[in-house]
């Protein structure tokens, strides 16, 4: 007798990897219009944050949008946004 899972379970050992490996394979898998914001996404994640900078407001808020439209892609609600601009 066989026994699997129907579901993914969450909280298990495996759970980091599965996480990185469905952001990973969203990223991989984005339109071409966006391989600007996928890049940089790709090495801006730790865990389920993403961690990452820019230059000046204009750009700040360019990859606001086109991160939380890539990341809706694959269901992910990307939000908690901080900036030491005031």
């Amino acid at each position: 007798m066989i026994y699997r899972h129907c579901r993914v379970v969450f909280g298990v050992c495996s759970s980091p990897f599965q996480l990185s490996a469905s952001i990973e394979h969203l990223l991989d898998n984005s339109p071409a219009e966006f391989d600007d914001v996928t890049q940089k996404l790709k090495h801006s994640f730790y865990v389920d944050n993403c961690v990452t900078g820019v230059q000046d407001i204009k750009q700040q808020e360019n990859f606001i949008v086109k991160a939380t439209e890539v990341m809706a892609r694959g269901c992910f609600n990307l939000r908690g946004w901080e900036s030491n601009v005031p």
